[in-house]
């Protein structure tokens, strides 16, 4: 999997952050958006810190990757979409220092 430097890392203070390292982009207010809709998934805010989603147990993150749904009306993310989610928690976890 690709890595942040560790540059990213330390830049990386919110979920938004992280976010638009992994390329998942939308509306974080828009639940029909890929960030909006993980978000959503997560319980979390735009300016929630990357670290508070990377602490969540991996079977909870990887469910949260396997099931968001985006579009109107809604349907599954593209396999992209879905590697910028994986992307996206890899980075919060990293952040987290549990892996």
């Amino acid at each position: 999997m690709a890595d942040p430097t560790q540059d990213d890392i330390l830049a990386f203070n919110t979920v938004s952050d992280v976010a638009a390292w992994a390329g998942l982009s939308g509306d974080p207010a828009n639940v029909e958006s890929p960030l909006g809709a993980v978000l959503s998934l997560l319980g979390a805010a735009p300016d929630a810190p990357a670290r508070v989603v990377g602490v969540v147990a991996k079977p909870i993150l990887d469910g949260i990757v396997g099931s968001f749904r985006v579009g109107n009306p809604l349907a599954d993310p593209t396999p992209v979409q879905r590697g910028e989610a994986t992307l996206f928690i890899h980075g919060c976890r990293l952040k987290a220092g549990v892996i």
